[in-house]
């Protein structure tokens, strides 16, 4: 149809990219080789044939119950040879700096990325919709003025029902911006314009990236950096995507739905631009240049996606409240999550870069270029 219009985008990763399935494995379900830095996915069915044909089952419900937490130590001190153990493996991935310490290693728990039934990476054209909807409102709401309600949101952390009441103020916003179809029932009532189906998003139609190669992942410990640049290590382990990967979508748009809100592939690209620029001034600017960070260049239109890139990533308070935004950010944080007592004082909130660590470099978690031609 005419006002259908399709094109092609490019997402290129800049930094480590994680999108969860739902899934992880505890530390005694992979194989790590040290030496090799290499996580090896196991897959159980091999496995459990494996120690039956070697009479180890008994055995290995003794290794599962008790204290030792290494699968590989525990299999080579089962005297199985290197070829038997590499024949459970499903996978592998390079570990990186995902499982050091200063003594040696320490396994943790490893969430899983989103695969496809054929166990093959790939990024859900979900996922990236979900962040363009993000830039989009953060770019209609900076161009609006908000700063008059600033007082009655403060207002609202008073009440016992403040969760539920800004869960409603931030669908009011949305609906504002992007609830602008107008639809009637089979009654010739005009449908409430809180009915998603009001919204111009339906507009935009985002195909699931093409299948990547196991070699595009990697595994990432999370890293937190602070206001003054001290990096804080968690005993979190994501397989992600890592750096320099480009994934292949189909954009569609419907220039007729888009209309509503003077929306088009130019002022889509523009948002995303506007959007980073808002984070990077309003969150990013207020933390010091890190020593050993990654800085590659982009082509200007980059954005934030997946797990791990933090509430900055997903919020539209910076472009809503502006230089008026710390005071309600650092009050909903200090609700939300223990340690953000301070966070006015730091002039900033929430106080913590969500960072993580590849080859020996840090990064911004969930960095991405944007390409649509």
């Amino acid at each position: 149809m005419s006002y259908l219009k399709q094109y092609h985008l490019r997402i290129k990763t800049l930094s480590p990219v994680f999108i969860g399935s739902g899934d992880s494995l505890t530390k005694k379900e992979y194989l790590f080789i040290p030496q090799r830095k290499e996580i090896r996915f196991v897959n159980q069915q091999k496995l459990f044939q494996l120690l039956e044909f070697k009479n180890l089952l008994s055995a290995y419900e003794d290794f599962i119950l008790g204290n030792q937490k290494d699968l590989y130590f525990w299999m080579s001190s089962q005297h199985l040879k290197q070829d038997e153990i590499r024949s459970v493996q499903f996978y592998s991935v390079y570990a990186g700096n995902a499982m050091d310490t200063a003594s040696g290693y320490n396994l943790t728990g490893i969430q899983l990325f989103v695969k496809d039934a054929y166990g093959r990476p790939y990024i859900p054209g979900s996922s990236l919709k979900g962040a363009i909807r993000t830039a989009i409102l953060a770019d209609m709401t900076y161009k609006r003025n908000y700063a008059d309600r600033i007082s009655g949101y403060l207002d609202k952390l008073n009440s016992n029902k403040w969760r539920k009441e800004f869960q409603q103020e931030s669908e009011n916003v949305e609906t504002e911006c992007l609830n602008l179809l107008k639809y009637y029932d089979s009654y010739g009532k005009e449908v409430s314009a809180k009915n998603a189906v009001t919204s111009v998003m339906k507009g935009i139609q985002i195909t699931d990236g093409k299948p990547l190669s196991i070699d595009a992942l990697t595994l990432c410990k999370k890293v937190d950096f602070s206001i003054n640049g001290n990096p804080g290590k968690t005993n979190v382990a994501r397989e992600c995507i890592r750096p320099g990967v480009v994934s292949e979508h189909v954009l569609t748009l419907d220039r007729q739905v888009l209309g509503a809100a003077n929306l088009d592939v130019s002022s889509i690209q523009s948002a995303i631009q506007h959007a980073f620029e808002i984070q990077s001034r309003y969150f990013l600017s207020h933390f010091p240049k890190i020593r050993g960070m990654d800085a590659t260049p982009s082509n200007g239109t980059e954005l934030f996606l997946g797990g791990g890139a933090g509430f900055a990533s997903k919020t539209i308070l910076y472009s809503m409240l502006k230089d008026e935004s710390l005071p309600l950010t650092a009050e909903l944080m200090k609700r939300s999550a223990a340690h953000h007592e301070e966070d006015i004082e730091k002039g900033v909130s929430p106080h913590m870069l969500k960072c993580t660590q590849y080859d020996g470099k840090f990064y911004l978690m969930g960095r991405c270029e944007v390409e649509i031609s």
